[in-house]
């Protein structure tokens, strides 16, 4: 596996600049408001060459920088079906609702369902993101056949964009996140995952 050539920041650097971004362009102020609340800012590869465990770099209410993770479970069987994830307070797995199959996923978190399925057939670019048959929001790459950007497609959640800190290298993300407090981090965190998995996979291959 190979990539373009980057010149790393400092972890300490890097997230000082993230959280100036989300002060000047406006981190949603009704997520600071709450007690347990939180947003997610990054998420970095742990490893320069190994792209099956990501650091979840987020901010609390508390406006401290903390660190949660996501994993592929089976990783070690060269399986990318399951993934397991802890960001705060926040824990869950995701997995592919049928096997074989990446067109279909399921995110399971403290009793709720959010199902991640493509919004047209053979047609990996676009999403939709269902929370419980309840909220529900079109996820969907920036252009079509490039993961470098993906965001909310004409939410009234307002907007959430993921997007690669350098073109082209699917190991560092940046995260702009301006949505109402109505938006269950759960569909967050799945159109992150969904975003990174089809961005990774021809890495992999």
């Amino acid at each position: 596996m190979t990539f373009r050539f980057r010149k790393k920041l400092s972890n300490h650097f890097r997230y000082l600049i993230i959280f100036g971004c989300t002060i000047l362009y406006g981190a949603p102020v009704s997520y600071a408001q709450e007690i347990d609340s939180l947003w997610m800012l990054a998420w970095h590869a742990e490893l320069d060459n190994a792209l099956h465990n990501f650091e979840i770099v987020f901010e609390t209410s508390s406006e401290e920088l903390e660190q949660g993770e996501i994993e592929a479970t089976w990783a070690h069987l060269n399986d990318y079906s399951q993934w397991d994830y802890i960001v705060g307070d926040y824990d869950g797995t995701i997995w592919q609702k049928w096997p074989n199959r990446d067109d279909m996923w399921e995110l399971k978190a403290d009793g709720n369902t959010t199902t991640i399925s493509n919004r047209w057939p053979n047609d990996n670019s676009e999403l939709i993101i269902n929370y419980n048959n309840e909220i529900k929001v079109i996820w969907r790459a920036s252009s079509f056949n490039d993961g470098n950007s993906w965001h909310i497609y004409r939410s009234q959640y307002g907007e959430f964009e993921f997007y690669t800190e350098f073109e082209d290298d699917p190991r560092d993300w940046l995260i702009y996140d301006n949505t109402i407090d109505e938006l269950p981090f759960d569909i967050k965190m799945a159109c992150c995952f969904i975003a990174l998995y089809r961005t990774i996979k021809p890495f992999r291959n």
